[in-house]
């Protein structure tokens, strides 16, 4: 008899689909050897039979209705076919005698015998591959349920292997959880691109998969994974997760947000540090900046000249603004800090004070009003939960569940803008304390610090800075407004006023009722700022 010898992987796995089909193969060489069988061909399918559409079956068929052989030698009905449509084509060729045998270790299958026992054989295999993915449908329903991921963890976690089965978590990984975790870092504070990112990573933190370099497609893939602030979407939803977060959801979407703008997706050459805080007060586009390099024919040298200019000034709608040179503009900015600049004597007993009313501030109206929002949700919550439990009809029950999914995502995001608003109300004092030393010390960080501590200065001076006719104009913000006032109160004071400069150092000091009779007026208005600013970020 002429057949064909057909083998098929038992399992998804591919450690054990390998020694499988081997195993099969020798077993039924050694069957068809005793039954007399000359085997044509031996043919193999690396895929599972629940689905149509198997090369090698498909094929094998075909080969059979060419006359080929008649005969197939398989390890089990099973491995044929657990699908309605296969398991019909192959009673209908036995029935019509184009297929003479069907050969399993256990028995033969031939035209003549009654066709109900091979339809029960393979009503069977298709019965239990329905069974086995209703039960892996049902136990994934119930991991996501309980806010686990049913599959393979991402990068930066691993799935617990210790736990019994349907009990297994996914846990940070010792040593990825830390690295990916500082880069999400890196992208939040700096705002760099993926590629920027990525070559970081190259450089000081280098992820290997597989013994090889991330690659950066895997790479810029991990940043878009809402896995990593908590959450996890399966069938198309997403879920609250019940995994260590490495962000917050806030953090996720912003990240989201500039990185589809495209922000920083190309690195400078020339770093300016003072470039795109500035407006231009003719016509507001954006100060830009440029480099000039000139040669001094009487010192016979090369030097470069820093301007800072509109972006109008060049393009087919021009600006007449003049450039500005960077020393220039230093210069008037240290010249505005300077007008904000008292003793500092007076400054360090404001940041003592605040340290004070810190300790006594009390839970804000957005945190109160977004604890009665977590209140509302959890009774929503509640009361879902409890319908779900009675209600029999399969489809409400869905509707239900993916509403429920709804408030637990909007809950987490909740409970993380009140973590977030008491971070907040906790370090606002000190946010005004770090004004006030950034603004003692900015001459000096004017004139020699980094670059990034330049751009704080004149952020923290004020907002909304244009240059217009070389000079500055700007809104001076909630400090050195205070400042500004807290410098006429001790103007009247002293008569003697020198504004720059301070008594430390001298061997002299200001009296403590003459610095305590300066902040005493501003004190409560601080107070009344710090409420104020806690109103403006809940609308």
């Amino acid at each position: 008899m002429r057949c064909f010898l057909y083998a098929r992987k038992s399992t998804e796995d591919k450690s054990r689909q390998i020694q499988s089909i081997p195993d099969q193969i020798n077993a039924l060489h050694r069957i068809g050897r005793d039954r007399g069988c000359e085997i044509v061909d031996i043919i193999e399918d690396q895929k599972s039979a629940k689905d149509v559409g198997r090369i090698g079956f498909m094929s094998m068929i075909e080969r059979i209705k060419r006359g080929e052989a008649h005969v197939i030698l398989c390890w089990n009905i099973d491995r044929l076919s657990r699908n309605p449509k296969d398991s019909g084509e192959l009673m209908w060729m036995l029935q019509k005698s184009i297929i003479q045998a069907i050969i399993t270790p256990e028995r033969t299958y031939y035209p003549d015998d009654s066709s109900i026992l091979l339809s029960v054989e393979t009503g069977r295999s298709t019965d239990y591959v329905r069974k086995l993915s209703t039960d892996v449908k049902r136990g994934m329903t119930s991991k996501t349920d309980k806010g686990w991921m049913p599959c393979k963890a991402p990068m930066g976690y691993r799935n617990e292997v210790e736990a019994l089965k349907g009990q297994k978590r996914i846990l940070p990984d010792p040593v990825l959880f830390p690295i990916i975790q500082s880069l999400w870092r890196k992208l939040l504070d700096e705002q760099c691109s993926t590629m920027q990112l990525y070559r970081h990573m190259q450089e000081h933190c280098p992820i290997y998969r597989n013994g090889k370099l991330l690659a950066f497609s895997t790479f810029h893939a991990l940043f878009q994974n809402p896995f990593y602030c908590g959450l996890f979407r399966w069938r198309g939803e997403l879920h609250v997760g019940s995994h260590q977060p490495m962000i917050t959801q806030t953090e996720f979407e912003q990240a989201q947000s500039f990185l589809k703008d495209g922000k920083g997706t190309r690195d400078r050459i020339l770093n300016f540090p003072l470039k795109g805080l500035f407006r231009c007060g003719g016509c507001d586009a954006c100060i830009t900046a440029e480099r000039k390099t000139k040669h001094i024919k009487s010192l016979n040298i090369t030097k470069d000249f820093d301007y800072y200019r509109c972006a109008h000034r060049k393009r087919a709608i021009r600006c007449n603004e003049k450039p500005l040179s960077a020393d220039a503009l230093v210069t008037k900015i240290m010249a505005e800090a300077e007008s904000y600049m008292i003793p500092e004597e007076i400054i360090r007993f404001g940041i003592r004070q605040l340290e004070q009313m810190e300790a006594s501030t009390k839970e804000t109206i957005k945190e109160e009003q977004l604890q009665q929002h977590l209140s509302v949700l959890s009774k929503k919550i509640t009361t879902i939960e409890e319908n779900i439990a009675e209600e029999s009809d399969p489809d409400t029950r869905a509707l239900m569940k993916r509403r429920l999914n709804q408030l637990r995502v909007e809950q987490k995001s909740a409970q993380e803008d009140l973590e977030t608003a008491r971070k907040e109300r906790q370090t606002s004092n000190a946010n005004i304390s770090d004004s006030l030393d950034l603004i003692l010390n900015a001459q000096h960080i004017l004139t020699c610090g980094s670059p990034e501590q330049k751009r704080a200065v004149v952020s923290g001076i004020g907002s909304n800075w244009k240059i217009q006719g070389r000079n500055l104009n700007y809104d001076p913000l909630f400090v050195p407004s205070v400042l500004k006032e807290v410098k006429k109160r001790y103007a009247k004071e002293i008569a003697m006023f020198e504004p720059a400069k301070s008594m430390v150092g001298t061997g002299k000091s200001l009296r403590s009722e003459v610095v305590s009779t300066v902040w005493s007026s501003k004190l409560e208005e601080v107070r009344t700022y710090l409420e104020q600013k806690s109103l403006m970020q809940l609308a």
